[in-house]
């Protein structure tokens, strides 16, 4: 196979096979287990953008007051050359019923959901009314605000809880000791 380069030989079949296999483990080694979150609020898409090729992000979170045709915008410039598969997610704060309508103009453009759902929300049960076919997670502000949303996890579109800044050391830091007793606790109740 020809290198079409002038300084390079060409390449025999089976450096080519050898090639695509070196690739092939060396991709399934530095496979992540966990995806790469950036949260971002009213940016600017160039940042966005940046940010992703930067970090190599996985899931671009947008929790501002950012209007469908900007996830529109985004996806469109994000896909397929800087990132082939990027996840777009609507950050929501749940207060009403209102509020769960209203996020179905971003049902065709975000790809799920993150809901904080308020004291209000949770009383009035308002994830019941959630119809949209976009998964969603649910934050957790409190280890004490787990006994009230239980329940809701039984949504078919509920994939599990944000912990978000709850067990935050600093910044962006995770006191995982911590995280580790709570999620040990929810698993002996058997609830996950």
């Amino acid at each position: 196979i020809m290198s079409r380069a002038g300084i390079i030989p060409d390449y025999s079949q089976e450096q080519i096979d050898k090639l695509k296999n070196s690739v092939a483990e060396t991709t399934q080694k530095t496979k992540r287990k966990c995806k790469r979150v950036g949260l971002y609020q009213d940016d600017m898409l160039q940042r966005i953008v940046m940010g992703v090729y930067s970090y190599a992000l996985d899931i671009v979170e947008l929790s501002g007051n950012e209007l469908p045709l900007f996830f529109d915008n985004l996806r469109k410039t994000l896909l397929p050359d800087i990132h082939p598969s990027i996840e777009l997610r609507k950050v929501c704060v749940v207060n009403s019923v209102a509020d769960v309508e209203a996020m179905a103009a971003y049902g065709d453009v975000a790809d799920s959901f993150r809901l904080t759902l308020t004291r209000k929300a949770i009383e009035d049960k308002v994830v019941d009314y959630y119809n949209l076919d976009n998964p969603f997670l649910i934050s957790l502000t409190s280890p004490a605000d787990w006994h009230y949303i239980k329940p809701m996890l039984h949504n078919p579109h509920c994939v599990g809880i944000s912990l978000d800044n709850m067990f935050e050391t600093a910044v962006g830091i995770k006191n995982v000791e911590e995280i580790s007793e709570f999620l040990n606790r929810i698993k002996s109740e058997k609830a996950l």
